[in-house]
């Protein structure tokens, strides 16, 4: 059973792992199936006013149409950093419409915008998965989330951050993931930990992190 890191910039195939690599719509990437490997692309919040946002959904879809792509993303809002909220919102409005138009999930960066999210979700009434990547809240906002139908996707500050650590203990099963986003630490060393947190062995971790990938993708 392999450790599913549903959020990785990390393209290198690594043994006993199955990884979401996160790519840009306007890198010079080549997107081939192998084992172990699949796909994320979106507008990250921080480029939108960096790229010609048209042709970069164009490349998307191009993607999405071959199935090349497992995921949208990663997209959302962020408030401490890119253009004004109003055109982070229409960007990612964009992205869950494709989400829901090729029922593919959508993995979202969030940074200090829960309650847009949240709001986001429910005004749009989305019915694909979401997953908040590098979840960093509360364990009530996480609460918020789930019950809306949002994953919980926890990365490396899971290893110091004691708040994080409570939220690993609470998230429902069905609704977890793990990650390592940019970061050089393995995947294996956030399941040691949560598995640690949530009272149960590291392979009952993977076991049910893998039924819920194979839920969504």
């Amino acid at each position: 059973m392999p450790y599913i890191d549903i959020h990785t910039h990390n393209a290198k195939a690594q043994e006993e792992v199955l990884k979401v690599v996160n790519i840009f719509p306007w890198d010079d990437v080549e997107v081939n199936s192998q084992e172990g490997l699949f796909y994320s692309a979106g507008i990250h919040p921080w480029y939108i006013d960096e790229v010609d946002v048209k042709d970069s959904l164009r490349n998307v879809m191009e993607w999405l149409d071959t199935g090349k792509i497992a995921a949208l993303g990663e997209a959302g809002l962020d408030a401490l950093r890119g253009p004004e909220i109003s055109l982070q919102e229409e960007v990612f409005l964009r992205h869950i419409e494709l989400s829901e138009e090729f029922e593919v999930p959508l993995i979202i960066h969030c940074v200090k915008t829960y309650n847009e999210i949240l709001a986001l979700r429910k005004r749009t009434k989305a019915k694909q998965p979401w997953i908040l990547h590098g979840f960093n809240s509360s364990v009530q906002m996480m609460r918020q989330m789930t019950e809306a139908g949002i994953y919980i996707s926890l990365g490396p500050a899971l290893l110091k951050n004691k708040r994080l650590q409570d939220v690993c203990r609470e998230v429902p099963e069905e609704m977890l993931f793990f990650e390592t986003d940019v970061s050089d630490v393995h995947i294996n060393d956030i399941y040691t930990k949560a598995a640690e947190m949530r009272g149960v062995t590291e392979g009952e971790l993977k076991d049910l992190v893998n039924n819920n990938f194979r839920k969504i993708c």
